[in-house]
């Protein structure tokens, strides 16, 4: 009988496994405080105060993915060899790897690939683009809907109404605001951050 001799390679380092945690963590987090918000009535929440401390909770969470993703980001340029963008998205040679792909789950073999496989890397460019798509639409909603950074302050300034000053507006209240200034582009925001809320999934 032949000896198979088995070596163990490190496909993912430390850094990686915690951005994949806390990302799951925080797009759990994002999706349960969005169907509370989508029900609130159902679950008996109600009054304005409630309804901005659900939206708080979900910016805040949203915060932490923002900062997780910035960070995974940056790594991808300066971080270990397997978290680097050419290890995560196709790029020179995709096409020759997709080959040796095929021809190693032809053999049976294609459970071995080490790091992303080929077909992998095409999910995961659908993944980052949904996911930074999502921190757009995310914190363009934070800003019209409560007011919070980056966003927030030029927001208010713009739906203010005349005279009044901006820092006084409160979220989902008219009083003080030139509410047809808020009608451009709030529905398209909302449409597709929703979208990209029910499409995207956690990686882990």
């Amino acid at each position: 009988m032949n000896d198979q001799i088995l070596q163990e390679h490190e496909a993912w380092p430390a850094s990686l496994r915690w951005f994949h945690w806390i990302n799951f963590t925080c797009i759990s987090g994002l999706i349960i405080m969005g169907f509370m918000m989508l029900y609130k009535s159902s679950i008996g929440i109600s009054g304005n105060e409630a309804k901005i401390g659900l939206k708080v909770i979900h910016v805040l969470i949203g915060y932490v993915f923002v900062a997780n993703l910035a960070i995974r980001f940056v790594l991808g340029f300066v971080g270990p060899a397997n978290m680097r963008w050419s290890k995560v998205f196709p790029g020179k040679g995709f096409a020759a790897e997709s080959k040796r792909f095929k021809a190693a789950r032809a053999t049976g073999r294609g459970h071995a690939w080490l790091g992303h496989n080929p077909l992998a890397k095409l999910v995961l460019s659908v993944m980052y683009l949904l996911m930074f798509t999502q921190v757009v639409t995310g914190l363009v909603r934070a800003g019209t809907d409560i007011y919070y950074p980056p966003f927030g302050a030029y927001i208010a300034a713009q739906v203010a109404a005349e005279g009044v000053d901006p820092a006084s507006l409160v979220p989902y209240d008219k009083t003080g605001m030139d509410w047809m200034k808020t009608l451009p582009g709030r529905w398209v925001i909302l449409r597709v951050h929703l979208v990209r809320c029910i499409f995207i999934q956690p990686i882990a």
